[in-house]
């Protein structure tokens, strides 16, 4: 699984400056904008539409507190949400 922070430059932590987030966010959101991939070929056109699906992605899952906590939970591989998962440390 890719680490969504690492997308924006970002320490992976509860704690993050959330305008440093957001700036990344459109920094990298850009480079993939339709308009610069007009006349590439339908592949490359794929690619920036995946790699913009991407961001969207990690962006929503690291923004707010409550979908950042639950993200960095699945990254140690506890799904916060499964109710068969009854261990706890």
């Amino acid at each position: 699984m890719q680490n969504y922070f690492e997308l924006f430059d970002l320490e992976t932590s509860f704690f993050i400056d959330e305008a440093n987030l957001k700036d990344s966010y459109r920094r990298e959101i850009a480079r993939f904008h339709p308009d610069q991939f007009a006349s590439k070929s339908d592949s490359e056109k794929l690619q920036a539409l995946q790699n913009t699906s991407l961001l969207n992605t990690a962006f929503e899952s690291i923004k707010s507190p409550l979908n950042r906590a639950s993200y960095l939970l699945k990254l140690e591989g506890i799904d916060p949400f499964d109710e068969r998962d009854t261990e706890m440390d």
